[in-house]
């Protein structure tokens, strides 16, 4: 008797250890199901956020300040180019002035001629 009680304790012991391993299993693969969604989840966020960011990035690029600044630059450089073409016309009007200086023969320096 106390050996059929032994047993059938041992056989509960068993059964309820199965069911308990059966539970956490059960607890396992949700928990795995659950991880592989958030995984899968955060990977379309990262998704979106790189997607987000390069929107912001074009906006801004777009945006008047933006423009603005764009402008600026040209108008800096069609300046400078101007700037750059008015001295370039003025060193070749020095040169030719020096040129034409050069071949004028001064006034003093002409030999008188005789009058009639």
């Amino acid at each position: 008797m106390m050996r059929g009680f032994l047993l059938l304790l041992l056989w509960l012991v068993v059964v309820v250890q199965s069911a308990v391993l059966y539970l956490g299993y059960e607890r396992e693969q949700a928990l795995s199901a659950e991880v592989a969604a958030l995984h899968d989840e955060l990977a379309t966020l990262n998704n979106n956020v790189a997607e987000l960011r390069n929107k912001v990035a074009a906006m801004e690029q777009q945006s008047v300040s933006a423009m603005v600044a764009k402008a600026n630059k040209v108008i800096v450089q069609g300046w400078d180019a101007i700037i750059d073409s008015v001295e370039s016309e003025m060193g070749r009007a020095r040169a030719a002035l020096t040129e034409l200086d050069a071949e004028a023969v001064p006034v003093d320096d002409q030999p008188m001629q005789p009058t009639e």
